[in-house]
């Protein structure tokens, strides 16, 4: 019966120490990613505020030098283009010719000028659909 709780007591100490860690040591990291993301896009688009704007993660970036973009970041939507930062880099995908998909939290962005596939999650689609759409 010790045992049992021996392995209980360790359990709950993982977890414990787990939501401490990401509380004190992942949440800051991904706070000031997206800072540097958000800074980015405000220089791009020169002050003037996006239709959308949203935390997004990254899955798949088929584009030119897309090995920066995966992991988190933030989207960008305006009139002309759609765009996504990754505090590193900012990619323009234009809205001429843009085909999207959707499918679960994922949008799917396909463009030929210039060639480009861009895969993100994001917490909620519906109103990248129906502006994507509109």
């Amino acid at each position: 019966m010790t045992w049992i709780w021996i392995v209980l007591g360790a359990l709950l100490i993982a977890v414990v120490v787990s939501v401490l860690f990401g509380f004190f040591v992942w949440r800051p990291r991904a706070r000031k990613r997206v800072t540097q993301a958000t800074e980015a896009l405000a220089q791009e688009l020169h002050g003037r505020p996006p239709l959308l704007i949203a935390p997004a993660q990254c899955r798949k970036a088929e584009i030119r030098d897309g090995g920066s973009l995966p992991g988190l970041g933030v989207l960008a939507l305006t009139e002309q283009a759609v765009l996504y930062s990754s505090g590193q880099r900012v990619v323009i995908l234009p809205r001429d010719g843009m085909s999207f998909q959707s499918s679960g939290n994922n949008l799917e962005f396909v463009t030929q000028v210039p060639e480009a596939h861009l895969v993100v999650t994001l917490p909620d689609t519906s109103p990248w659909r129906q502006a994507l759409a509109g």
